[in-house]
């Protein structure tokens, strides 16, 4: 190769070299422009109507009225099972206020639902019964909450039972007396002796000596009032024309160990001829042994006091003798047993 075609061949080289410096801008440049016209008509593409909206007004009324159906339907379905289940309330009255309490509370609960309630009296008071939307005397009740429900629990005060009796029955009476008395009240009682005796002592479910005392009601009670005679009076009256050395007589069984104790005396009017009166009292035991004897004058020795203890069982007699043919009253006065 001369040196004329290498020279040929440089320049050539040359020339192409500065025509692709002077062809690539512009190539790139067209390159640039075709890109952004691609996305141009993309963009028109995604802007031109679908081809439903060429349809009718009246059948895209249509089809927007079923989608908005199907949405409705979709959307009741999932509210119904997320509805909660429907609930009932439970009311519950004490009668009278503070006289118990019941449990549960009132409250809601679920339809259906079984709520068993338990009734638990205060101090003094006792479950008596359910009234309202419950019934039965049993503390305990259940109840089915297929609606609303009103309860009501019923106590009472508890009552206990007071029986007085009285020891002789004729020796006196009790205030107040038997009955039925609130649980926990406090009262009085009083024991009044009859005519002839004195109050002694309590007995059972009482005690002391004091004719008045305190009962509390917290139980059944009984109480028993102890009475004694005091004196019982024997009156005679020896009538005129009586035979000089009569006797007058009085008996009654006694039991070994019995404390008779009293007195005798003789009142009447005086006269001159009863200077001379003499009588003579004799209490004999049942062998006819003289317990007691006293020798009395109408005037100076017309009262004797007398005790003794019966030695053993049997009848007893009081007699008196005496020598007056004039009305003479006599009294015998004996604690504790009549004769």
């Amino acid at each position: 190769m001369g040196m004329l075609d290498i020279f040929r061949k440089k320049k050539h080289e040359e020339k192409s070299a500065q025509i692709k410096r002077e062809t690539q801008p512009r190539r790139q440049e067209q390159i640039r422009e075709a890109e952004r016209e691609r996305k141009i008509a993309k963009t028109k593409e995604g802007r031109r109507f679908p081809r439903w909206a060429r349809f009718p007004w009246w059948r895209k009324l249509l089809t927007v009225l079923g989608i908005i159906g199907i949405g409705l339907a979709i959307w009741f379905i999932v509210q119904s099972s997320c509805l909660p289940t429907p609930t009932h309330h439970l009311g519950i009255t004490i009668n009278p206020a503070g006289s118990g309490s019941v449990s549960p509370i009132h409250g809601y609960y679920s339809d259906g639902a079984q709520v068993t309630l338990t009734a638990t009296p205060a101090s003094g008071y006792e479950f008596a019964s359910w009234s309202g939307d419950a019934s039965g005397t049993s503390p305990t009740a259940t109840i089915t909450m297929s609606s609303n429900k009103d309860v009501t629990a019923n106590f009472r005060v508890i009552q206990y039972t007071l029986a007085t009796s009285v020891s002789p029955p004729e020796g006196g009476s009790t205030s107040p007396s038997s009955g039925s008395y609130d649980g926990d009240s406090s009262f009085t009682l009083t024991a009044t002796p009859s005519s002839g005796y004195e109050f002694v002592s309590w007995s059972g479910d009482a005690s002391g000596t004091n004719p008045t005392v305190t009962i509390t009601m917290d139980s059944d009670k009984n109480v028993v009032a102890n009475f004694v005679t005091i004196m019982q009076e024997i009156t005679y009256t020896m009538p005129t024309g009586t035979i000089s050395g009569s006797v007058v007589s009085f008996s009654n069984i006694l039991n070994r160990g019995d404390i008779v104790e009293g007195f005798v005396e003789l009142t009447g009017q005086y006269y001159t001829t009863d200077w001379s009166f003499r009588w003579t009292f004799e209490i004999l035991a049942p062998e006819g042994r003289r317990v007691d004897v006293f020798h009395g004058h109408w005037v100076r020795r017309n009262h004797h006091d007398f005790s003794f203890t019966a030695p053993y069982t049997g009848s007893y007699k009081i007699r008196v003798r005496h020598n007056s043919s004039y009305d003479k009253y006599l009294v015998i006065k004996i604690r504790p047993k009549g004769w």
